[in-house]
């Protein structure tokens, strides 16, 4: 292919995104008339903590069935919009990396009783252009030329933090017919996009001569929290990885048939890898499991009977999951955790990402404070004191005497009774005068 495309200031936009810019990945980009793969399926095993290991060798509950993040309540949005078309670019690996790390934060937050307003996708651009490390320091006109999962995973607990993909959003439409071996990227304005610009070390975030409404918010990896997934861990291991802290990014080697199965097979049909010789190296996402396949998340574009996922067989042996038979290129997944702190709630806050926490949402989206709550802290505002009730969870400095307990108790005892007595009184009232307005009429 002759098409030699320069990805100019990412397809023009503008210096300052407003603050309801939406998602790139909520566009719908135009189909790819061919695919690039684009991962590297090396990796470097990571020795397993004493703690890990305690963990595994431990009686564990049996994970689900089956699983899937895109059925679970209060991250609908997530899973409907997390999505990016690499184009003819070798970046799935980028792309696998930040949208799987947006997924990460939303199901992190989304435990914590944060409520989500709209998905959170990490810039994959910001990753083909700043990580590096994880495109084996290739030079800046040769950001499609592939990279790999756990070196961008390492770089993002180590010296890197990306913005939204809303912030800087992969250019899905001029990265549709690019050529891998030619296309460049340009960050500044007016700059001719000669790629000079393509791996910026010593530039946080790598925002020069940008500016964004979304620039406060920072993603990265917490430190010693990558790990990869070898085939010895066992397929319920990495099934409860995913269901406790969220989808995995995966390589895995590509044969010459996934192409056209992708291209042809059916939503339920699973695909049953086997490794052929020279493979293409490919990173997906994996966001559940079936009974015998898991639910990857590819980046191709909705080609593949309408959707942008398929089902890959637990027996494969190329790498998606656990790693695969061969040693040379063996894939696998590699997780890791969210950074969560003050500064990135309050900055997804601020950019109506998330709302304000109802205290706890367990993997079932927070939905506010229980009404027991609030009455708590309606008695603790009228009742002199700090009141120590059952179950709320806030206990005085110091245990009161036995006998301002009982008194705490039947002043709290009381005030309920009275506000429930008021309530039912109030109700009678309003079905009588409802009832004689009928008479009337």
């Amino acid at each position: 292919m002759s098409c030699a495309r320069t990805v100019k200031n990412l397809e023009s936009r503008p210096a300052k995104c407003p603050a309801n810019m939406p998602q790139a990945a909520q566009d719908a980009p135009k189909e790819t008339k061919y695919f690039v793969a684009g991962s590297s399926l090396t990796r470097v095993p990571i020795p397993m903590s004493a703690s890990q290991n305690a963990a595994l060798n431990a009686q564990q509950p049996a994970p689900p069935e089956t699983f899937d993040w895109r059925e679970q309540k209060g991250l609908k949005n997530q899973f409907l919009v997390n999505k990016i078309n690499q184009g003819g670019c070798g970046s799935c690996w980028a792309v696998a990396v930040g949208t799987a790390l947006g997924d990460r934060y939303a199901v992190a937050l989304n435990k914590r009783g944060f409520p989500l307003k709209k998905g959170i996708t990490g810039s994959a651009i910001e990753l083909l252009s700043c990580s590096c490390e994880g495109r084996f320091g290739l030079g800046s006109n040769q950001i499609c030329l592939g990279g790999n999962v756990q070196m961008a995973a390492n770089y993002l607990q180590s010296k890197l933090k990306i913005s939204t993909n809303a912030c800087f959003p992969y250019p899905q439409k001029a990265m549709a017919d690019a050529n891998p071996a030619t296309t460049t990227i340009s960050w500044e304005q007016n700059n001719t996009g000669n790629g000079d610009l393509g791996c910026m070390n010593n530039l946080t975030g790598c925002q020069k001569g940008k500016e964004c409404a979304e620039a406060s918010i920072k993603f990265s990896v917490k430190p010693g929290s990558v790990a990869t997934w070898p085939r010895t861990n066992g397929i319920d291991v990495l099934k409860r990885e995913i269901v406790n802290n969220g989808p995995v990014a995966t390589s895995f080697a590509v044969p010459p048939d996934f192409i056209e199965w992708w291209q042809k097979a059916k939503k339920k049909e699973v695909y049953n890898g086997k490794f052929s010789s020279p493979p293409s190296g490919h990173a997906v996402v994996i966001i559940g499991y079936t009974k015998d396949a898991w639910i990857i998340r590819n980046s191709w574009g909705p080609t593949h009977d309408g959707d942008w996922h398929c089902l890959v067989s637990f027996d494969n042996n190329i790498g998606v999951g656990l790693n695969g038979t061969n040693k040379e290129f063996p894939g696998g997944s590699v997780s890791f955790e969210a950074v969560i702190d003050d500064e990135v709630i309050n900055a997804l806050k601020d950019n109506k990402y998330i709302g304000e926490s109802g205290g706890g949402g367990g993997g079932g989206g927070g939905g506010g404070a229980s009404i027991w709550e609030r009455i708590t802290d309606f008695l603790k505002k009228i009742v002199p004191g700090r009141l120590k009730i059952a179950g709320s969870g806030d206990s005085p400095p110091e245990d009161p005497a036995p006998n301002q307990a009982k008194a705490f108790s039947s002043t709290v005892n009381m005030v309920l009774s009275v506000l429930i007595l008021v309530a039912l009184i109030s109700l009678i009232i309003i079905a009588v005068k409802c009832k004689n307005k009928k008479k009337v009429e």
